[in-house]
């Protein structure tokens, strides 16, 4: 599996290995595919890719937790898996900030994220005949006046 970084950010991959902290060749988290894979799973978004990477990453140091003895503070691998999960949750809300709003964590780490409907194109797939219906239906509130709702 390949690893790259360049510091001119002139990819995606490379801003959300920046986000990550992936940047050294010494010490590689994630592979190429597997930041290829994030940024394709939330749509390109930067902030969201390294938050599902970070997500992954606090799995994979979960599984080497270690206790002290008095039971009050964790070590290794634990901590750093600790360290990853804030990480994601920071880089959702950022994420949230710069554009897009996160709904809610998913249990497996993933994020709903909602970043604008047109009025125009809710009315129409409404006005689909052909679309599927829902038992139930939650409306949000929109903003008077205004063509494009960002939550």
């Amino acid at each position: 599996m390949a690893w790259t970084y360049t510091a001119d950010f002139s990819q995606p991959r490379d801003m959300a290995r920046l986000l990550l902290g992936d940047t050294s060749s010494a010490e590689q988290l994630c592979s190429d595919e597997e930041v290829a894979l994030a940024l394709s799973e939330v749509g390109g978004n930067e902030y969201l890719a390294a938050a599902w990477l970070a997500d992954r990453l606090a799995a994979r140091f979960a599984g080497d937790e270690a206790v002290s003895g008095d039971g009050l503070s964790l070590s290794g691998s634990s901590q750093r898996s600790a360290s990853y999960r804030t990480l994601a949750a920071n880089l959702r809300s950022e994420a949230a900030r710069r554009g897009g709003a996160v709904l809610a964590d998913a249990p497996g780490g993933g994020a709903l994220v909602l970043t604008g409907a047109r009025r125009s194109d809710l009315a129409a797939a409404d006005a689909d005949l052909d679309r599927p219906r829902f038992a139930f239906r939650r409306e949000l509130p929109l903003v008077p006046d205004v063509d494009e709702v960002v939550l």
